[in-house]
């Protein structure tokens, strides 16, 4: 399997949102930076239940592929449109959120380092939290 390959694999468990398929598709020691988290989740389980808990925040969310997957050797990109309704607690770095029932639409881009193996190694993420947030109602007006 190609990088790209892993990743629309990846996709389509996370639109299913199959959690232990997702998670299947990184390596054990895999890290996955995020901007909401001041510390990255790492390992395979750490990135399930990450998943799992983004799933109850918004148990409607998709996400598309915008444009078309880069690939480089064991490197990917790819660029993503993702919707979804907040309609259960939301991780934050300060604690949990309670629901907002607003609906999100973004953009995001990830980029993946993939072992040999087929496995996801060390995922980047990249989206708009200051416009993700304001449509959640979450940023204090100055």
């Amino acid at each position: 399997m190609t990088a790209g390959q892993t990743i629309l694999k990846a996709l389509d468990a996370f639109n299913r949102h199959d959690a232990a398929a997702f998670a299947a598709l990184y390596a054990s020691d895999a890290v996955a930076y995020d901007p909401m988290y001041p510390e990255p989740p790492r390992g395979k389980g750490a990135i399930q239940r990450d998943i799992e808990q983004f799933f109850r925040a918004f148990p409607d969310v998709r996400c598309e592929v915008v444009g078309q997957v880069l690939e480089t050797g064991s490197e990917t990109a790819v660029r993503l449109r993702g919707t979804g309704t907040n309609r259960g607690p939301l991780a934050m770095p300060e604690g949990e959120q309670p629901a907002t029932g607003r609906s999100v639409d973004f953009d995001l881009a990830i980029f993946c380092q993939v072992g040999q193996d087929g496995l996801i190694q060390q995922e980047h993420r990249y989206m708009d939290m200051v416009r993700i947030l304001g449509q959640l109602g979450l940023l204090q007006q100055p």
